[in-house]
């Protein structure tokens, strides 16, 4: 059987490309094609990605709290019986994820849990036919893209995953950056038959789509689901003006569920913004970046990236376009955000999310039959 490993990174539409996945799931099963879901006491689950089988590599257990061996179990059982000769593993959390930055002592550490995450995987691999994707995006836009998404919903992902400013930010991940070292480990535990290494730049993409580049680059042809993978969008991004209430909102500690009603707040007010999405960064903080990984990223091109010419370190950053947002503008954004979280419709988002989290925590048959309904209205929809 071959297996697609689809392993990040992170920011570069692997969303979009899970959701597509997960919507199709059981009519690219009936060719052959298999993106397999756990299963508690029988139930399946659509969790979307397998970032927790990633973690539960390393030894980190995330709902639905599965051993790695469990959850390859399952996926080994379904593969036998629905005859599928292609099993589909997507999670950022292979490239990125465990371990985190924050919990080692230093790069050497870092390097030695990483490898040791990828060797796990590495013995469930054994005797199939693996291939592996991975999207990389240029580091001035991959760190402009992460900043935004930490600010934006980081307390709600990982109690650690604080922000206090770009620079400390960016000097925590700085190694990360260097993504040579992560791919010759791969490269070297997993020895896959292909090893597909991809700048995350949308022009040089199939159909400028990561959904449409990734089927294709699976070889799995979708003309039967009658629409175009292109148009598959998933996330949405804070306006300017917003990320900046979003700033100061962050200084008062939130429950989950109040910071998931937060950020659908400022999303929907984000839809009526003429001011855009681009990040600035500090001029000084970017020479600094593309001068650290200058020379890892042509060693990238030159051993990873056959027919590509070079691998930049920065394509769609646009944040020094434009002028910064005055205080005036904040404030006036942050009262509206003030007025829209009032609303009866954020109240009962609010309401919703807080009882989801009560129904997750103490009453989880309950949660699992409401993760039912909507998995059963989802395949009515796709099929």
């Amino acid at each position: 059987m071959k297996i697609i490993l689809h392993i990040g990174q992170s920011k570069t539409g692997t969303s979009a490309i899970q959701a597509f996945l997960t919507f199709h799931r059981l009519k690219l099963q009936s060719k052959g094609v298999l993106y397999p879901s756990p299963r508690i006491n029988g139930m399946p689950l659509d969790l979307g990605s397998h970032n927790p089988v990633a973690d539960a590599l390393a030894g980190v257990s995330r709902y639905p709290h599965l051993t790695a061996d469990e959850y390859f179990k399952q996926f080994f059982l379904q593969a036998e019986r629905s005859n599928a000769h292609t099993m589909i593993l997507s999670a950022e959390h292979f490239f990125g994820g465990q371990p985190r930055v924050w919990e080692v002592a230093n790069e050497t550490d870092y390097f030695f849990h990483y490898r040791r995450k990828i060797e796990a995987l590495q013995r469930y691999m054994v005797n199939y036919d693996v291939h592996i994707i991975v999207y990389l995006r240029p580091q001035v836009d991959w760190l402009s893209s992460n900043i935004t998404q930490v600010i934006t919903h980081g307390k709600s992902i990982h109690h650690d995953m604080s922000y206090d400013d770009d620079w400390g930010h960016y000097r925590k991940r700085k190694f990360l950056l260097r993504y040579y070292n992560r791919l010759s480990i791969w490269n070297d535990v997993m020895a896959p038959r292909e090893f597909h290494v991809v700048p995350y730049i949308r022009d040089r993409l199939f159909q400028q789509s990561s959904v449409s580049d990734f089927l294709n680059r699976c070889g799995v042809g979708v003309d039967f689901l009658g629409i175009d993978p292109a148009d598959v969008k998933i996330n949405e991004t804070l306006s300017r003006e917003y990320l900046e209430v979003k700033k100061i909102l962050n200084l008062t500690p939130k429950s989950r569920a109040q910071e998931r009603a937060v950020v659908y707040c400022l999303k929907r007010l984000s839809r009526e913004s003429c001011l855009g999405t681009a990040y600035h960064l500090d001029p000084a903080l970017v020479s600094d970046l593309e001068a650290y990984v200058a020379q890892d990223n042509a060693k990238i091109a030159q051993h990873f990236m056959q027919g590509e010419t070079d691998f930049p370190s920065r394509a769609k950053y646009s944040g020094d376009d434009f002028m910064p947002l005055s205080s005036e503008v904040v404030a006036a954004a942050k009262e509206r955000y003030e007025r829209e979280y009032r609303s009866p419709r954020i109240r009962f988002y609010a309401f919703q999310q807080a009882a989801l989290a009560f129904l997750r925590q103490r009453a989880k048959p309950a949660h699992v039959v409401l993760h039912q309904l909507r998995r059963v209205r989802r395949h009515l929809k796709y099929g």
